[in-house]
């Protein structure tokens, strides 16, 4: 059986146990939302996932279970046991097909490709431009898909046009795009299980995803995110917008081009240096007057110095000393590359703060992997500074800084939202586990909003147990159904310390501006909403 789909069954069968309690505790306590809530997501999860490991007889009974779970919210029945009935006889089925489709290969025509042949270049039944992202379109309307096609070529992606949701389940399996854009709703297939089925494969998580709605309340934003989209857009929306989100979305995890800043007062020497790293990817200004320097530095903002020593007035020593006094360069690295090679031109590098000396004419590969060495521990240095380094979002200073600008460019059409979670009692958590288990359990809140939220990159760690997100894409009360789903998926994650399990639960405070405001005001309106939650309990929302 193939391990993808075999894994996928297993993990269903491991889904049965804690489904029949749920079952069970609803026929004891109908009225215990929580569970019913777990419930309904095993549900959800298993109608999403199963049409891309070929057990599509899997969606209807999960969807029903679902459905089920949703009318007894909207409307507590009188006849408990009839809808007990219903779940249990609807687990036995979910049942009966993982066991016949633990016995039996998928159907030829649906299976996808082996694990290790997944993103082999054989196995793709198209052919990608070298140079091109490609994008997998989707739509049942033959016009749209022509032209949504056309232009996204013309833009210089490479399209897979699928007219079905079985054609865009076969070119998922078949090999992973850059981008997905799916026109909903779908005639043959559900466009939120097909992202769900895009994200639950091997790399699948990389994958850029716009959603495009035709019928307002068919999939909301809401749902949308759940599913894992990185961006959704109400039909009719301008090509031209949905071609910037995904160029943005496809340059978000490229590796940085760095600049590198060359001043060099031979010009065939920076000829040469120049179509060197150019040749290697990077981005090169060269610089002959050192006296333009300044301008040059402030302008072109270079991640490299390249410098010469001997340029006449200005020598290469004292350009690495004005740089080493200004803090906005003060980490960026230097290389000198000169004809000097005596032991008192190195020891003068040093003292000016160079990273490293090397000596005309330098062979090309040296230099390339020179620069490559210093760049590298540079980008990690700058993440460090960046990001926190518990969690991996921003710290406090940039997450200040990241905001501003976003409060600052916003649109008076659409609101800002901030929402702040605390884990609630860490600090009893650090004093019978220790601070390492409690460190876990703020990593474990960060990576869970990291998911939801994975359509804003204003996301920062603000003081040691506050993660806050900044979102302009969602309405508050988006934002709260969002939040409320999140605090329930965080309070089922088991934490292990001591050899004993213990779950954690976090509260929220959400704030909102629309047109003048000051992020200062957002940021004492979100964090006294937050305060009010936790006066009131563990695992509370409160919105202000």
């Amino acid at each position: 059986m193939d391990s993808q789909r075999e894994n996928y069954i297993t993990r269903c069968m491991d889904r049965l146990a804690p489904m029949e309690a749920h079952a069970n505790r609803f026929a004891q306590s109908p009225w215990d939302t929580d569970n019913l809530r777990q419930l309904s997501e095993h549900f959800h999860q298993i109608a999403g996932s199963a049409g891309v490991y070929s057990l599509v007889e899997l969606i209807p009974i999960a969807e029903g279970g679902e459905r089920l779970c949703q009318n007894i919210f909207e409307s507590q029945p009188d006849d408990i046991i009839v809808y007990w009935r219903h779940f249990r006889d609807m687990i036995l089925q979910i049942k009966k097909v993982l066991e016949m489709a633990q016995g039996s290969a998928p159907p030829p025509a649906e299976a996808p490709p082996p694990a290790v042949e997944l993103f082999s270049p054989q196995v793709a039944p198209y052919t990608v431009t070298e140079g091109r992202p490609d994008v997998i379109v989707v739509s049942n309307d033959q016009g749209r898909l022509n032209a949504l096609s056309t232009t996204l070529n013309n833009q210089g992606m490479n399209v897979r046009p699928c007219l079905t949701w079985n054609e865009a389940k076969e070119q998922l399996t078949a090999s992973l795009p850059a981008g997905l854009l799916i026109c909903i709703p779908l005639r043959d297939g559900n466009g939120y299980s097909l992202i769900s089925g895009c994200r639950s494969l091997a790399g699948g998580d990389r994958v850029s995803v716009v959603l495009l709605s035709e019928e307002q309340g068919f999939l909301d934003k809401i749902q949308a995110i759940k599913a894992g989209a990185d961006s959704f857009f109400e039909l009719p929306v301008e090509v031209d917008v949905i071609v910037q989100k995904l160029s943005f979305l496809f340059e978000r995890d490229k590796p940085e081009r760095y600049r590198i800043l060359s001043v060099e007062d031979d010009q065939d020497q920076a000829t040469h240096i120049v179509s060197t790293l150019e040749r290697a990817g990077y981005n090169v200004a060269w610089l002959q007057d050192a006296r333009r320097f300044e301008e040059a530095l402030l302008t072109f903002c270079p991640d490299l110095l390249l410098l010469d020593i001997l340029m006449g007035d200005i020598n290469g020593f004292e350009l690495a000393r004005f740089v080493r006094q200004n803090e906005r360069f003060a980490t960026i690295p230097i290389v000198f590359l000169t004809t000097q090679n005596q032991l008192e031109a190195h020891i003068e590098s040093a003292k000016a703060g160079g990273d490293d000396h090397l000596i005309k004419p330098v062979n090309p590969q040296l230099l390339i992997a020179t620069i490559a060495g210093k760049l590298e521990r540079y980008r990690i240095f700058q993440k460090l500074l960046r990001n926190d380094g518990l969690t991996q979002v921003l710290n406090y200073s940039h997450f200040m800084e990241y905001a501003q600008r976003s409060v600052r460019v916003r649109s008076p059409r659409f609101s800002q939202v901030l929402t702040i979670f605390d884990i609630d009692n860490l600090k009893n958590i650090n004093e019978t586990y220790g601070p390492a288990v409690g460190d876990r359990t703020i990593v474990a809140l960060t990576q869970i909003i990291k998911k939801m939220f994975r359509h804003t990159e204003i996301i920062g760690r603000i003081s040691g147990d506050e993660i806050a997100v900044l979102d302009d894409g969602l309405t508050v009360t988006d934002t709260q159904e969002i939040v409320r789903g999140l605090l329930e998926q965080f309070a089922q994650v088991p934490h292990k310390a001591g050899g004993q399990l213990f779950r954690v639960t976090a509260s929220a405070g959400i704030a909102h501006i629309i047109g003048t405001g000051t992020l200062d005001a957002l940021l004492d309106r979100a964090r006294a909403a937050l305060k009010q939650a936790k006066d009131q309990g563990a695992n509370q929302i409160v919105q202000l």
